[in-house]
């Protein structure tokens, strides 16, 4: 996330990307880069699962934009808020991943 903000202020691509890489973060808000984090699923599937499977009720928000899962009437998870704060090993496994951060 940092890495990305930070994109946005010097306008220079990260290592590997393309000009067509930031004409789309500028357009659609991300950047996609296949297979990077490939070699750690081992540590981030579990934790998607685990994130993917909660259901209603258990660790629930009751406001839209407080920190945590947001479901709505039918039961169904509609977002996480807050991701890394209400998930603290998304922002270790992930985000402050150095293939990302680098």
């Amino acid at each position: 996330s940092y890495s990305f903000c930070t994109l946005l202020k010097t306008q220079q691509p990260p290592m590997g990307a393309t000009t067509v890489d930031t004409a789309q973060l500028k357009e659609q808000g991300y950047l996609v880069f296949p297979g990077l984090l490939k070699d750690d699923l081992d540590e981030i599937l579990p934790l998607a699962k685990r994130m993917a499977g909660k259901e209603a009720g258990e660790e629930e928000t009751t406001h839209w934009n407080s920190i945590g899962y947001v479901f709505g009437e039918d039961g169904r998870m509609h977002k996480l808020q807050g991701c890394c704060v209400a998930e603290p090993e998304v922002l270790e496994k992930v985000f402050k991943n150095e293939k990302i951060v680098e």
